[in-house]
């Protein structure tokens, strides 16, 4: 994978008590906007050409990065009305360049996941959408999952009883030409997780989980966008 898709488009409601002035993946983290981390660290896991997906404040995002940013090429996909994270990813993908498996992620979160692996249990398991998923106790605020032996997802958005539960990442391999099968199917707008991904389930479409240990933060709201502060990012 050469090519990733970043949902950078959100308005940041829950955060504005902290941060008004620019949009959320803009936000600052130790000094620098949370986007600008997101990038450097798949630049470093192979990452080329980062899709924008922006909307709120677009133009910050664009005068930041311009088209291009330490050696990647940047392309945006903007919103003109409001699409959901369902449709941002869609009208985005349209920019892919290659029919192969590119990257998705959430432009308010950070997932050390390594893209090889990633890949390759991708291909492996001829999936039309990997998820990197991990355990949490927060299993009210992230979208719970369940999966078979193989790891092939059977439910989602599960409500459990259990102290921890395995959740969505935020961090997705797709396929182009499954991308493109969509087009025609799905209107906005639309969220990803609440919307998409349970009606590919219903579809009986391949999505897999990759379960991972690594480190994982989320900026959406000031308690955890204060943790950041003191994060080690890998």
């Amino acid at each position: 994978m050469k090519s990733a898709i970043v949902l950078a488009g959100g308005m940041g409601t829950r955060l504005k008590s902290v941060v008004s002035d620019v949009p959320k993946p803009m936000a600052p983290v130790q000094g620098r906007p949370f986007l600008e981390i997101l990038m450097a660290y798949w630049r470093g896991q192979g990452i080329e050409h980062f899709i924008l997906s922006v909307g709120y404040l677009a133009h910050i995002i664009q005068d930041h990065f311009g088209n291009s940013w330490q050696g990647c090429q940047i392309s945006y996909s903007i919103e003109t009305e409001p699409l959901g994270t369902g449709g941002g990813i869609l009208q985005a993908s349209k920019l892919i360049p290659s029919d192969g498996p590119f990257l998705a992620l959430n432009g308010d979160t950070f997932f050390a996941v390594n893209l090889g692996e990633l890949s390759e249990f991708h291909l492996q398991n001829n999936a039309d959408i990997t998820l990197s998923a991990f355990s949490s106790t927060n299993t009210g605020r992230y979208m719970g999952i369940i999966t078979e032996s193989s790891h092939q997802i059977i439910a989602l958005n599960t409500k459990t009883q259990a102290k921890s539960c395995l959740v969505n990442g935020g961090v997705y391999a797709l396929n182009s030409s499954f991308m493109k099968s969509m087009e025609k199917k799905q209107t906005a707008p639309q969220s990803w997780e609440n919307d998409c991904l349970p009606q590919f389930l219903k579809d009986h479409k391949r999505l897999f989980a990759q379960t991972n240990s690594s480190d994982f933060i989320d900026i959406g709201i000031p308690e955890d966008f204060a943790k950041a502060q003191g994060f080690l990012f890998t």
